[in-house]
């Protein structure tokens, strides 16, 4: 069925993160926003990056020293390598090249609790400045300027009978605008390593505006765009795209060229073709050709889980998305949209998800037989058209960013708990790389090493400077 989608107002991704970032009662969720999704590799390698406090208690995982951000691949014969690990530099999780000799990754410079203060003052008061020039009466001379008259109104209108399509709205574009006027300037860089080797093949600077999601705030926004941030590879190699400070962007890492495809996008997901990106704004879905030949915006006015946007099929977006007890009589909801706009499906879900549906995340497998659904310390093992096959359930512990093996047959997680399980009060960290089958079975997992951490904090500083 094609749903019709409603006209109201949307509280937008800037509340979940309020919600996502706000304190212990939500303590998986807060290592979700530190742990980024895991990546197959077309011969079934894979890549991830772990987060694991460098100190003895656990900090803000965006001040420099506090974590320790490691880049690690694990062979299909279960063999774990770790390529990159740095306390200077967040490190999301990485893109493999469809050939599977490169993996791509961007490390986002973290701050120094100097760099936090100074960035925040310096951004409130470029927005006061910004406030008054935009306050300044318009220059006189354009006073004198005759007024147009209005267009007569045709006493016959197009049809407006599709309220699906929509075009991207103003508001956003302003605040876009009035951000990057304002905002400090993150100066990351796209990381390119050939897998056998484990070297550096290039290094691409991408300099662009702190995304504000929450206000002035600069731990909370650049949490935000390290767990938004997911790099893939087209299906040709040479150009590597992502989302980044509410821009889709692609970087070809071979000439350091740049492309800028949408703006501005909350979240954005690759095509498994290559083709098309789709991406998330506010009140709009958009889906993009990567080939820059159409674009097609359809209004879509509900609360997506922040880890909830995949693709079923290369033409087909899925989202998992809070649902309305009332209306839809469950907690969650897949929301099935066709990249060519002429359909929305809903498939309500019948999961147990409570107050933790904001932070669901979906993986379908590439035969589009199984799906995962992981909610706080629950994981749903489901068959393609919702059906349950099997509930784990964890003990202060989780599985999350369920990944599907290319061949469909397995999906692997990171599982979580706390670093010493006699401290109620410890940090929480991956200790492992679990293996499921999609009818929920467990049938390996490897562990991840643990990093000693010293006794007190050592002096560092960001290895690249942050612009004022």
């Amino acid at each position: 069925m094609v749903r019709r989608v409603s006209a109201k107002h949307t509280p937008g991704w800037k509340a979940v993160l309020a919600i996502v970032v706000a304190g212990g009662a939500l303590l998986w969720h807060l290592l979700a926003c530190t742990e980024s999704p895991m990546a197959f590799s077309p011969e079934g390698d894979l890549g991830f990056v772990t987060v694991q406090p460098w100190m003895q208690e656990q900090d803000d995982a965006s001040i420099a020293s506090s974590c320790i951000y490691q880049l690690m691949i694990i062979s299909k014969g279960k063999n774990l390598r770790i390529l990159e690990q740095t306390t200077t530099h967040m490190l999301t999780g990485p893109a493999w090249s469809p050939d599977a000799k490169h993996i791509a990754y961007l490390r986002i410079p973290l701050l120094t609790p100097g760099d936090t203060e100074r960035l925040e003052a310096a951004w409130k008061e470029r927005k006061q400045q910004l406030k008054q020039v935009r306050s300044r009466p318009p220059d006189e001379k354009w006073s004198s300027v005759p007024r147009r008259e209005t267009a007569t109104v045709p006493a016959t209108r197009p049809s407006q009978s599709d309220e699906k399509l929509a075009l991207p709205p103003l508001q956003p574009i302003t605040d876009l605008i009035d951000n990057a006027t304002a905002a400090p300037l993150i100066p990351a860089e796209l990381v390119t390593r050939n897998v056998e080797t484990g070297k550096v093949v290039s290094v691409v600077e991408v300099e662009l505006p702190l995304a504000a999601r929450n206000g002035e705030d600069i731990k909370d926004n650049l949490q935000w765009t390290y767990f938004v941030t997911r790099p893939q590879y087209g299906a040709d190699g040479k150009w590597v795209y992502f989302c980044f400070q509410d821009v889709v962007m692609g970087v070809n890492p071979t000439t350091g060229d740049k492309r800028f495809l949408a703006t501005p996008a909350m979240q954005s997901q690759l095509s498994p073709d290559g083709k098309t990106v789709a991406f998330l704004q506010e009140k709009v879905i958009g889906f993009l050709r990567t080939d820059g030949q159409r674009a097609v915006y359809l209004r879509w006015d509900e609360e997506p889980s922040l880890w909830g946007l995949t693709w079923a099929d290369d033409k087909t977006l899925a989202i998992l998305r809070k649902a309305d007890k009332e209306k839809e009589g469950a907690d969650l909801a897949l929301d099935f949209i066709a990249s060519d706009g002429s359909s929305i499906t809903s498939q309500p879900l019948p999961l147990a998800a409570g107050s933790d549906a904001e932070a669901g995340q979906l993986g379908i497998a590439p035969d589009a037989k199984h799906m995962v659904i992981s909610v706080g310390e629950k994981v749903f093992f489901l068959k393609r058209d919702g059906t349950i096959l099997k509930t784990w359930t964890g003990e202060d512990e989780a599985l999350l960013h369920p990944t599907f093996t290319p061949d469909s047959k397995h999906v692997a997680f990171k599982y979580i708990t706390r670093l010493e399980e006699q401290d109620e009060d410890g940090p929480i960290t991956v200790r492992a790389i679990v293996f499921f089958t999609p009818q929920g079975k467990e049938i390996s997992r490897v562990a991840v090493p643990q990093v000693r951490a010293p006794q007190t904090r050592p002096a560092s500083q960001p290895a690249t400077q942050l612009s004022k």
